[in-house]
């Protein structure tokens, strides 16, 4: 698991947690409005809805990408290195065939990683994933940022 920054002045819109009653919605409004962004999706949440997998296929026919969040989304530095494995591998199983350019990117739930883990995803199959990819903005709602979960619990 490997990655770098984005260049300068560059903006990426990551949607995480789903897919939910309202992904496909979201995906054809930014599609409308000219914006691709990415989206990470739990494996539970996508086996757990009829139509799961015709969301993932909107969300790539819509030109959005779709990333690897975890079956269930643990704080990932409270697993074993096995189960956190299992955690994305169970993940990659459902999602694989909808990354049509093959990339292959992990956020862990909480962006909770650590050396052991990260030793356990590089040295399995796993390890074809980017990542962790992160995020610099958005973690709480503040003066100048919000989080979509916090905004949520404020109203």
């Amino acid at each position: 698991m490997r990655g770098g920054g984005l260049p300068p002045k560059t903006i990426a819109l990551t949607f995480d947690d789903g897919p939910g009653a309202r992904t496909i919605e979201l995906s054809h409004y930014l599609k409308e409005q000219g914006v691709r962004a990415g989206f990470f999706v739990m494996g539970k949440n996508v086996r757990a809805r009829a139509d799961g997998e015709a969301i993932l296929q909107a969300l790539v026919d819509d030109g959005h990408v779709i990333g690897n969040h975890t079956w269930t989304h643990p704080d990932l530095t409270t697993l074993t290195p096995e189960s956190v494995v299992s955690e994305i591998t169970d993940t990659d199983a459902l999602i694989a065939r909808f990354l049509p350019d093959g990339r292959f990117m992990f956020r862990p739930p909480y962006g909770a990683l650590h050396a052991p883990i990260f030793a356990a995803l590089e040295a399995s199959p796993m390890s074809k994933y980017v990542g962790p990819i992160d995020w610099d903005m958005g973690a709480a709602w503040t003066a100048t940022t919000a989080a979509d979960w916090d905004c949520w619990s404020k109203t």
